[in-house]
């Protein structure tokens, strides 16, 4: 079984859009892909072009089986619309600890929380 890289994905993304450029999901993929290889610029881009053809980025409704997969779709696509911060972003793919440490620099700043009551 192959498995398939968003590098690859990205790839056959941009292929589909040269041949179909009015459908809308090409966009969608596409921009979440760019969010997930750290290519905000072209995510946000992506996004724009396609707010030129509709006005939903971000679907109300997924079609995934697997949860993960759908996440790791909404989480890249609301990014790249604007909808999330990178803050968000990095608190739903890696938990707070890691949020926090984007957010004080290091561990021994981060505050304490009263979540052990």
């Amino acid at each position: 079984m192959r498995s398939f890289s968003i590098e690859d994905a990205v790839t056959k993304l941009v292929v589909s859009l040269e041949e179909l450029p009015s459908f809308t999901t090409t966009y969608r993929f596409l921009a979440s892909c760019y969010v997930h290889m750290g290519r905000l610029d072209e995510a946000q881009e992506v996004v724009n072009r396609l707010r030129a053809i509709t006005s939903v980025v971000v679907p109300t409704v997924t079609n995934f089986r697997n949860l993960e997969h759908r996440d790791l779709f909404l989480s890249g696509l609301r990014l790249a619309a604007g909808e999330a911060t990178l803050l968000t972003h990095v608190r739903e793919r890696q938990g707070d600890f890691v949020a926090d440490l984007v957010t004080y620099g290091s561990a021994d700043a981060i505050p304490m929380r009263n979540s052990m009551r």
